[in-house]
């Protein structure tokens, strides 16, 4: 028997070869969206994981302050982050943090926030992280929503927790404590929608974290209305929703 033709007898052929190259490109099919699953799936555990932590300074801050929650009176033209900015320099060393704050304040910083819309009604999105940005005082995560004590001379202002006592707040396992960012504009860093919408306040039931009152985090749905003409952290959404701003 010629040993050359023993040898090309186990080769593959053209076409073998074609099916194997089939079956691994099937396999990769396969493989991809399981794989970016799971790593959508670890981001959320490691903000679920940051928001108990920021959630549980605030409990201590309350501990200390006769259980009243951080509060700052709203005054015209105050800046939306400031509010932000007020709630964790007050709150951030319970985290265990100290020194001013900088984008080294990793418990601050939800690995899923890559993106965002300015917070405005029309102003475009930004390909970068709100976490990285001073505007948003290095974090990702907001206080309630927008949530200010109401001015006595001018009345109620948002459904906020803002200055409350926690033993006050009748349902703690709805009402939120601390939240994405997007869920106070109806978007979502975690299930982005088209990233070249210019208007992010029309995406109902966006896919947020959010810590709430009871100390759990969660990630759920927040609502928008399609017809408001204003945010969605403005006002409450529909009972079969699992979180609320506040106004029990």
């Amino acid at each position: 028997m010629n040993p050359g033709a023993a040898n090309r007898g186990r080769a593959f052929t053209l076409l073998e070869l074609l099916v194997v190259i089939a079956i691994i490109a099937i396999l990769v099919a396969l493989l991809l969206p399981a794989l970016s699953h799971a790593k959508a799936m670890a981001k959320r555990t490691g903000c679920i994981s940051n928001l108990r932590q920021v959630d549980l300074g605030l409990h201590l801050y309350a501990a200390d302050h006769g259980d009243i929650l951080p509060n700052i009176i709203i005054t015209n033209g105050m800046p939306w982050s400031y509010q932000w900015r007020f709630f964790k320099e007050l709150t951030k060393s319970y985290d265990g943090l100290t020194g001013p704050s900088s984008p080294t304040d990793k418990l601050f910083a939800c690995p899923a926030d890559t993106f965002y819309y300015l917070n405005t009604m029309s102003t475009p999105l930004v390909h970068a992280s709100m976490h990285d940005d001073p505007w948003s005082d290095y974090s990702s995560y907001w206080f309630s929503r927008l949530n200010l004590k109401p001015n006595p001379a001018t009345g109620g202002f948002y459904y906020g927790i803002a200055g409350l006592k926690i033993s006050s707040i009748r349902n703690q396992v709805r009402t939120v404590m601390v939240v994405d960012q997007p869920a106070c504009f109806a978007y979502s860093w975690h299930q982005p929608e088209s990233l070249t919408d210019p208007g992010p306040n029309e995406v109902n039931d966006s896919m947020n974290v959010a810590g709430f009152v009871d100390g759990h985090a969660s990630y759920i749905k927040f609502y928008c209305h399609s017809t408001h003409d204003t945010f969605p952290c403005n006002y409450n959404p529909p009972d079969n929703y699992e979180y609320q701003w506040g106004g029990d």
